[in-house]
C-alpha cells in the first residue's frame, strides 16, 4: 500500500532526490535511505546536477537503482515502526 500512496505522489519524492541537501560534509540525507551509501548518494548527486530526474523510471534509468520507489518506502516503513532518529524525512512524530 505504501508503494502505491509514493507512486501516486512521486513528485514528491522525486524532490527529495533532486534536492535533498547535505547535512555536513560527511552526511547528506540521501544516506538515510536503507541501501543508498556514500558511493550511490555521490552519483546522484553528481547525476541530478547535470539534469533533475523527472520520474522514478528516469532515476532508476539513469543511477541503475531497481525501483527506487522502494527506497522512499524502506524509510517510511523505518520511521513509522518507532525506530528512534534525529530525521524524520517523511513522518511527521
Amino acid at each position: 500500500m505504501l508503494e502505491k500512496i509514493v507512486r501516486s505522489d512521486e513528485p514528491r519524492y522525486l524532490r527529495f532526490f533532486n534536492e535533498s541537501p547535505s547535512v555536513s560534509r560527511r552526511f547528506h540525507l540521501l544516506e538515510l535511505l536503507p541501501g543508498i551509501g556514500k558511493k550511490t548518494m555521490q552519483a546522484i548527486v553528481d547525476e541530478r546536477r547535470s539534469r533533475p530526474f523527472s520520474t522514478f523510471a528516469d532515476l532508476e534509468l539513469r543511477m541503475h537503482l531497481k525501483n527506487p520507489e522502494r527506497l522512499i518506502v524502506g524509510r517510511i516503513e523505518q520511521e513509522l515502526s518507532g525506530v528512534e532518529d534525529k530525521y524524520r524525512l517523511f513522518v511527521a512524530a
